[in-house]
């Protein structure tokens, strides 16, 4: 079942854990990390089984029907079950609902091929990730594309 989980939820601070624990926990960052500038003034959606986080994702609204898609997390028991590219095209659905024009997201290099299925282009070159030195891509969908 899709939720959308609020920051004072226990569901919450589950995915903050488990995005702490798959990006960050093999670097030297405490989970302060977790905490950007997106986070206060984003959505926050996961799937839920059994009342159990099987996996997360943040939608942020930037500016002028432009948002951004992060910090997509899959239980590791979960992964490799079609739960990232469900929760995915949820995701598209709410920016669709929310009158998007453009969708981006900054991938790992190893899941571009899940978000090329998803409608998503390659924009842009191959960075090192300044937090996690993870290869990273731009990546864009934009409406009728």
């Amino acid at each position: 079942m899709f939720l959308e989980i609020k920051k004072e939820s226990k569901l919450y601070q589950e995915a903050l854990n488990l995005r702490y624990e798959l990006f960050f926990e093999s670097t030297r960052y405490d989970q302060s990390v977790l905490h950007d500038e997106l986070e206060p003034k984003s959505r926050h959606f996961a799937i839920v089984e059994s009342e159990r986080l099987i996996a997360y994702g943040r939608l942020s609204f930037i500016e002028g029907g432009i948002f951004q898609i992060s910090q997509i997390v899959v239980n590791p028991s979960e992964q490799r079950k079609g739960y990232g590219s469900k929760l995915l095209s949820y995701l598209l659905e709410e920016c669709e609902r929310a009158g998007s024009k453009e969708v981006f997201l900054n991938a790992r290099v190893s899941a571009v091929s899940l978000y090329s299925r998803l409608g998503f282009k390659v924009s842009g070159v191959e960075y090192l990730s300044p937090k996690t030195k993870i290869p990273h891509i731009k990546m864009v969908k934009r409406r009728g594309i």
